[in-house]
This record gives structure tokens, C-alpha cells and sequence, in this order.
């Protein structure tokens, strides 16, 4: 399952200076003047399973350029993989005429649409999220090669998380975290069983306080 979207104009604005790195006394010095280099879109598709990313930059967001984009992932995604489903936004570029023609010829990729306003809910939103903290909010010279560094690196960091082995000391945070919520589940079956407890105990009173009271008989 791939999530699929486009993070639309991006702009590499190259520093006339470069960035001067804080000094003790001194902050970031960052130049205020910059050269535009025209705007870039990103389309991404991130993989839920792995991490992976599949990424490609374009000038234009068209049915031509995501068109390109789907032979991206036909190429890079093995032969041996016979559904693919991908997830996206309701965006007019995602259901035009042309790209239904080459889903018709390309069965294996299924198309599934979010609800509408609700593109928020795409898991590749988050990636988009981290990549636009730690990399683009920061002041630096790129371009368009920029961005297959930044997704080369990103694929790095994923294959390199899968293979490093956990830690003692992470193995101890996942049995804390395990025995925590071991203890939040027996509270609240605790909490349950008083809660029900409580409710019975409530009926059977105002069951008995309904109850019209008896005549006492006087001999």
C-alpha cells in the first residue's frame, strides 16, 4: 500500500551569502537576499509497510507529470508485486481522463480516494510534515538535485532503522511501556467490574423504593 501526494511550490531560493553558524554571543546569520530559480512539486509515495519513499520533481502538477510519476513506481515496484493499492486526495489531477486510460491498462494499481476535506488523513502528509521541519524550514543553498539527495538519504536512514538490532536500553523502554499498559488495562477491568457493580446495586434500590409500601394489619 503506497500513500500518495504532491507537495506543490516548492521554491529553491539560493542565498547571495551563505548561512553564518551561531557563535557564543552571536546568533544564525542568515542573508536576506535570494535568487529565484522557479518553483518545483514533489510527488511522493510512501510506503506503509517498509517506509520507503518514492519521490520525483516536477516543473508542472498535470495529468502528464503524475502520468510519469505512476511509470516511476510501475519501474522501481518488482514484477512479483500484483496489486498495489494507492491512496490519495480527490484532486482532479488523480481522476482525469488520461490517467484512468492508463490505469485501465496498468490492473494492478488500484486507486483509493480519501473522503473530500479530509487529505489530511494521508499517512504521506506526516512525511511531508518531517521533511518540510528538519530539511526545508531551514535556511540552504538547493535545487532541483537537492531533493534526490534528501530522498536518497531518507531511504538510508529507513533501511539503516530495519537493520540496526534494538538496544537493551530500548528493549527496557518497550517492556516499561508493555508493563504500563498491562497495569491500564487491569485498572480499568477493575473500574468495569465496580462501574457494572455499582449500576446493578442502582436498579435493584430504585426497583425497591418503586414498590408501594405495605399496609401494616393492626389485630
Amino acid at each position: 500500500m503506497l500513500c500518495v501526494d504532491e507537495k506543490t511550490r516548492l521554491q529553491p531560493r539560493t542565498r547571495l551569502a551563505p548561512t553564518l553558524p551561531a557563535q557564543p554571543g552571536l546568533p544564525v546569520r542568515v542573508e536576506h537576499e535570494y535568487e529565484r530559480k522557479g518553483a518545483l512539486n514533489l510527488f511522493a509515495a510512501s510506503d506503509t509497510r517498509t517506509g520507503k519513499v518514492y519521490g520525483q520533481c516536477h516543473e508542472r502538477k498535470r495529468q502528464v507529470e503524475f502520468i510519469q510519476f505512476l511509470e516511476h513506481l510501475n519501474r522501481e515496484i518488482s514484477a512479483h508485486v500484483t496489486l498495489i493499492h494507492l491512496v490519495m486526495d480527490n484532486l482532479h489531477v488523480h481522476k482525469g481522463k488520461q490517467v484512468l486510460a492508463w490505469l485501465e491498462k496498468h490492473p494492478r494499481f488500484k486507486f483509493h480516494f480519501t473522503p473530500v476535506h479530509c487529505s489530511w488523513m494521508n499517512q504521506v502528509e506526516q512525511w511531508f510534515g518531517i521533511l518540510q521541519r528538519k530539511r526545508f524550514g531551514k535556511p540552504f543553498n538547493w535545487t532541483r538535485r537537492s531533493f534526490d539527495k534528501v530522498l536518497a538519504k531518507a531511504e538510508q536512514q529507513t533501511l539503516e532503522a530495519a537493520a540496526e538490532p534494538s538496544s537493551p536500553q530500548t528493549q527496557n523502554v518497550s517492556e516499561e511501556v508493555a508493563r504500563k499498559r498491562i497495569q491500564e488495562q487491569s485498572q480499568a477491568s477493575k473500574l468495569s467490574a465496580w462501574s457494572k457493580k455499582f449500576i446493578e446495586d442502582l436498579i435493584i434500590e430504585r426497583e425497591y423504593n418503586s414498590k408501594p409500601a405495605k399496609k401494616e394489619t393492626v389485630a
